[in-house]
């Protein structure tokens, strides 16, 4: 075992000194030693139960002959620090919650490990320390959040009406008289708008505000965090079900203690992860994430997890794959149903069966001991309308789009089933702010009008820094009603909440004097999500002089960097140099 140049030989008498110190007996130098890299946090709601999970993980990993030790990892939630300086350490956090990973297993020498995670960045950064180490690891996610639910203020007034009818002894039947809408936190953000514009009271929206995260979980939609949930599951790098069990659930527990034990096995026959997970894991990861219409932060997190497992994975493929896949799943915020929902009706192994079905999957490797198309034929689609085949789907086409054009000549993504099909094409004249805070407050105001594309710049990787997420500014426009009248195109990127034409990870970025960064005021946006196309309607030469003059100039706007954003930045710009 690798964990032996800890434990085992005279010389190591210090060492077993030590860890005796933590309670091992003689016997445990002779079983593997798994780490378990624990996210859980009181700051983040879909952390805050991992404590608990990763418990059960460690008694799996005992009962199957192991030993385990739990260390902690940081965790942001991205929904907390929206639209703050504290959103630019969200992306960047990825990097830093793989490298913490390394350091312990390395350390260690660890036999496996077990990541306990849940959101956003976290996931993710799990995923790209498990190929860069090549360590026997499997993952457990902490999974969803219940959705809210909450009565609707005209609902509440017919209960009001009824009870005074009662009072005055009169008898009359009230069909829905109680009546339950579901919600989430998108909800908030998007009431936030409404109320602004004038659609909705102060009273409304504290109501969705108290009652749409009722408790621990990844916020309810297929957004960021479930969408990488999913995948991880799709690349077979957790147990069936672990992305759809709700966290509140008692299945979630069953989850968490074989995911102990499935680590031990894992160690003993030292299975690496990059010997499980190759192209092929990739690529139906893909096809998964056109398949249940996931977040377009699983565009920039796959190919960075695919890199740490040695694999190309080309933008091209997305859109190549997307025209294969049918979106199969209507989940929040394009659809009407949650995860939970996605779970009654037979989870992810459902959407494998779906997609076999159709011979849209090839079978691969799983860490569960069996094969992706045994869980697929082992599935049951419990509910035909949750989870269409794929003759019958939500969408003819996958979720996610990759824009090119004179905009973006390296790339651009959006969530295209989530735009209105009247939106699908549009063209509009360029709003243009240099900053996130610039432009909420611009919407806030009235400012933005019916046919604006708004373009928000130097939010990228390196402008930012940490290309933050522009969900503040896009459910400010769906909140006040102008979801299927103004376009968003920004160089930062989307929460997996956000809907309608919102185009992000426009490259290159500003801040390398990207064609955004020429972009102004009053400027033709030409927007063509079918035909993959994004362009600023001016002359080529006129663009070329606009940058000339730019790069003369220097930047618009020079955003400070400090500490940990700064190494990001240095690290970025050596990466693409």
């Amino acid at each position: 075992m690798m964990s032996d140049v800890l434990k085992k030989g005279v010389e190591r008498a210090p060492a077993r000194g030590l860890l005796r110190a933590l309670g091992l007996s003689d016997d445990d130098f002779d079983k593997p030693f798994v780490l378990i890299a624990d996210a859980w946090s009181e700051l983040v709601p879909g952390h805050t139960h991992l404590n608990m999970l990763s418990e059960e993980v460690a008694r799996g990993v005992r009962s199957a002959g192991g030993v385990p030790f739990r260390f902690g990892v940081p965790a942001i939630c991205d929904g907390i620090v929206m639209a703050t300086e504290g959103m630019k350490y969200s992306l960047p956090s990825r990097e830093l919650i793989a490298d913490c990973v390394e350091v312990m297993v390395r350390a260690y020498a660890a036999d496996a490990w077990v990541g306990v995670t849940n959101c956003d960045k976290i996931t993710p950064g799990m995923l790209i320390a498990a190929g860069r180490l090549n360590v026997p690891c499997i993952i457990l996610t902490g999974g969803p959040m219940l959705a809210g639910r909450l009565c609707s203020a005209a609902e509440a007034r017919r209960e009001e009406a009824r009870g005074e009818q009662e009072e005055r002894g009169e008898r009359e039947e009230h069909e829905g008289a109680w009546k339950e809408e579901r919600i989430d936190l998108i909800h908030i953000f998007e009431a936030l708008g409404a109320f602004k514009k004038g659609r909705l009271s102060a009273e409304e929206l504290a109501a969705i505000e108290r009652e749409a995260c009722p408790g621990a979980g990844a916020c309810a939609g297929m957004f960021t965090a479930n969408t990488m949930a999913c995948l991880t599951e799709a690349l077979g790098l957790s147990l069936p079900f672990s992305a759809t069990a709700p966290a509140v659930s008692a299945e979630r527990v069953k989850i968490a203690r074989e995911t102990g034990k499935r680590a031990v096995e894992l160690a003993l026959k030292d299975a690496k992860p990059r010997e499980i997970v190759r192209e092929e894991n990739f690529e139906n990861a893909v096809r998964v994430l056109m398949a249940i219409g996931g977040s377009t932060n699983a565009v920039l997190h796959l190919k960075a997890i695919a890199d740490a497992f040695g694999v190309e994975l080309p933008l091209s493929k997305f859109n190549e794959i997307s025209a294969e896949v049918p979106q199969i799943l209507s989940v929040r915020p394009g659809g009407s149903y949650f995860l939970e929902d996605i779970h009654t009706a037979g989870g992810i192994p459902a959407v494998l069966k779906r997609l076999f079905d159709a011979s849209k999957l090839k079978d691969t490797e799983t860490v569960s001991g069996m094969r992706l198309a045994e869980i697929a034929n082992s599935a049951v689609v419990k509910n035909e309308e949750v989870v269409r085949s794929v003759e019958r789907p939500f969408h003819s086409e996958g979720a996610i789009a990759i824009l090119y054009g004179n905009l973006a000549p390296e790339g651009a993504v959006v969530k295209q089933t989530a735009v209105a099909k009247s939106m699908l094409k549009f063209t509009g004249r360029a709003k243009v702010f240099d900053g996130e805070e610039e432009a909420a407050k611009a919407i806030s105001s009235g400012e933005v009008k019916e046919g604006d594309v708004v373009v928000i710049r130097y939010e990228g990787p390196k402008g930012g820094p940490g290309m933050r997420e522009m969900l503040s500014p896009t459910s400010l426009i769906a909140g006040m009603g102008l979801a299927e009248s103004v376009a968003l195109v920004t160089d930062g990127r989307f929460s997996g909440g956000t809907r309608g034409p919102c185009i992000g990870h426009v490259s290159p970025e500003a801040y390398d004097f990207g064609p955004i960064a020429a972009v102004e005021d009053g400027d033709i946006i030409e927007i063509d999500i079918p035909r993959r196309i994004l362009n600023v309607k001016i002359s080529e030469d006129e663009l070329k002089a606009r940058i000339e003059r730019l790069k003369k100039e220097g930047r618009r706007i020079e955003k400070p960097a400090e500490g940990f954003l700064r190494k990001y930045r240095e690290m970025l710009a050596r990466q693409l140099a």
